[in-house]
C-alpha cells in the first residue's frame, strides 16, 4: 500500500511538473510575442522631398494605424516582422516591410492618373470633377512636337476653343490668341495671361519666356474666370507656370538640348515664263496697251529670286538645384531661325532666373522670378510673295540705267517717260526685300520680373 501510495504521489508530482513546464513555456512565448512589438518612427515625403501631411499609415491586416503630422512624421507600435501600408490621395500606395527597423524613411511616388484629375485655378487647386468652370491644362509632354520658337507655338491645336493664329507665315511674327473667338467687336479680345501669378495681356510678354522653361499651360475658358480676375478675364485666362528649382539640398543638375531645322518651299506657283508671257500678252493686247509699250529682254523667275532654304537652330541650357533652403533654376536659350523669304530672320536670346527660398520652417515662401528676352526680328512685307507671282517676268532684277545711287538704287523700277518712279505701279519684289533689309532692323527687349511672398498656415 505504501509503495502504491508513493507511486501515486510521484505520478501526481510529475503531472504538476509537466503542467508547470507548459505554463512556463506559454508564459515565455507570450513575453516573446509581446517583445516583438517595437516602436516605429518614420517620415513620409514625396519624390521632390516635401513632407506628405496626413498620409495614412496602417499595419497591414489590422485596423491599427496613424497619420503623418505637419512635418510628415509618424510613430506607432507594430510587430517587428509586420508590414506597413502607406497611402495618400494623389500618390501611389506603398507597402513597407518593417524587418525589425525602428526608423523608416518612405518616399511616395506621384500617381499620374490622379494628378491628371487635379487642376490649378486662380485661388489654389481643385479636383477636375469639382471644378464648375471650363478648365483645361497642357503639360510639356502634351506640347506640340518639333520646333517651338515662341511660347504660343506649344498651344497650337492642343486645346478646343483656343485658336492661335500667326499674323503671317514669316518667322518671328506674333500670333493672335483667341479663346472662343472673343466677345467684343471694338475692344481688345486678347485673353488675360498670368505668368507665375503676374498678370499681363497679349503675347508680347509671353514671348519673353523660353518655351523650354514652361511647366504647364492652364486655360480658363468661360465666364467663371471673372470671379477670380474680374472683367479683364472676360476673354478667358491663360495661366503659365514655369519650371522651378529642386526642393531640399541638391547638387546642381545641368541640362542642355538643341535642335536644327531646314525649311524649303515645296512648290512654286505655276506662272508664265518670259516667252509664254510675251506670247499671251501679244494675243490679248488688242488696243489695251499703248503702241509704245515694249517688253523687257530679260527672263526672270521672281519666285526664285525671293525664296531660299531656311535654316534654324535652337539651344537651351539650364541649371537646377538647391542650396540649403533655397531652390534655384537658371536658364539660357538662344534661337536663330531664317525664313524661306530672303532676309527674313529671327533671333532671340532668353534668360530666366528663379529663386524659391522658404523660411520659418516652411511657413514663409518667397518666389523671385525674372524672365528676359532680347529679340531681333527682320520682318518682310507680306505682299512680296503675291507681287513675285504676277510681276513682269521680262524685266530684270537690276537696271543700271539710272545708277546705283539714283532713285531705285540700281533696281528695276517702273518709270514714266521722264525717268520718275511710278509710285502706283507694282514694286520690284527683290528691291522691296533689299531696301527693307537696309532700313528695318528692329530689336525688342522684354523683361517680366515677378516677386511672390506667401505665408503658410
Amino acid at each position: 500500500m505504501k509503495m502504491k501510495h508513493f507511486m501515486k504521489m510521484k505520478h501526481s508530482k510529475l503531472k504538476l511538473s509537466v503542467r508547470g513546464l507548459l505554463l512556463m513555456i506559454g508564459l515565455f512565448m507570450s513575453l516573446s510575442t509581446f517583445a516583438q512589438e517595437i516602436l516605429i518612427k518614420g517620415h513620409v515625403k514625396d519624390n521632390t522631398g516635401k513632407p506628405v501631411i496626413g498620409a495614412n499609415v496602417v499595419i497591414k491586416g489590422t485596423v491599427t494605424g496613424t497619420i503623418t503630422d505637419f512635418d510628415g512624421n509618424f510613430q506607432l507600435w507594430a510587430p517587428a516582422n509586420g508590414i506597413l501600408a502607406i497611402s495618400y490621395i494623389g500618390y501611389k500606395s506603398q507597402e513597407v516591410e518593417i524587418n525589425g527597423q525602428s526608423t523608416l524613411m518612405i518616399v511616395l511616388a506621384d500617381d499620374s492618373e490622379l494628378i491628371d484629375e487635379i487642376v490649378v485655378i486662380g485661388y489654389g487647386q481643385v479636383k477636375k470633377a469639382d471644378a464648375t468652370g471650363s478648365i483645361l491644362s497642357v503639360k510639356p509632354d502634351e506640347f506640340n512636337k518639333g520646333n517651338q520658337y515662341k511660347a504660343e507655338d506649344a498651344l497650337v491645336g492642343k486645346i478646343a476653343g483656343v485658336n492661335v493664329i500667326p499674323a503671317s507665315g514669316e518667322v518671328g511674327s506674333d500670333a493672335t490668341i483667341r479663346i472662343r473667338m472673343g466677345s467684343s467687336l471694338s475692344a481688345s479680345n486678347d485673353p488675360l495671361i498670368i505668368i507665375d501669378g503676374f498678370p499681363t495681356r497679349g503675347s508680347a510678354n509671353l514671348n519673353a519666356i523660353n518655351p523650354n522653361d514652361i511647366e504647364s499651360f492652364t486655360v480658363l475658358k468661360d465666364a467663371s474666370a471673372t470671379a477670380i480676375y474680374g472683367s479683364r478675364a472676360s476673354n478667358g485666362v491663360i495661366i503659365v507656370t514655369t519650371k522651378k528649382g529642386s526642393v531640399g539640398p541638391q547638387k546642381p543638375q545641368f541640362n542642355y538640348s538643341t535642335n536644327f531645322s531646314v525649311s524649303t518651299v515645296y512648290e512654286h506657283l505655276d506662272v508664265l515664263k518670259a516667252d509664254e508671257f510675251r506670247t499671251a500678252v501679244n494675243e490679248l493686247r488688242g488696243d489695251n496697251l499703248p503702241g509704245t509699250f515694249q517688253f523687257g529682254t530679260a527672263s526672270t523667275d521672281w519666285q526664285d529670286e525671293i525664296f531660299r532654304s531656311g535654316f534654324g537652330q535652337d539651344h537651351n541650357f539650364s541649371v537646377t538645384g538647391a542650396y540649403k533652403n533655397m531652390p534655384y533654376r537658371v536658364s539660357v536659350g538662344y534661337t536663330n531661325q531664317s525664313g524661306i523669304v530672303k532676309s527674313n530672320d529671327y533671333n532671340r536670346t532668353n534668360l530666366g532666373i528663379g529663386l524659391n527660398p522658404k523660411f520659418l520652417d516652411n511657413h514663409l515662401s518667397v518666389d523671385i522670378n525674372v524672365k528676359g528676352s532680347f529679340e531681333n526680328n527682320h520682318g518682310r512685307d507680306g505682299s512680296i510673295i503675291s507681287t513675285a507671282a504676277f510681276f513682269d517676268p521680262t524685266r530684270p532684277v537690276y537696271d543700271e540705267t539710272y545708277g546705283a545711287t539714283g532713285p531705285g538704287l540700281g533696281y528695276f523700277m517702273w518709270r514714266d517717260d521722264n525717268g520718275a518712279i511710278l509710285n502706283q505701279a507694282a514694286v520690284n519684289p527683290v528691291a522691296t526685300i533689299e531696301l527693307e533689309k537696309r532700313t528695318n532692323i528692329p530689336t525688342v527687349l522684354s523683361v517680366v520680373p515677378h516677386l511672390t511672398i506667401k505665408c503658410m498656415d
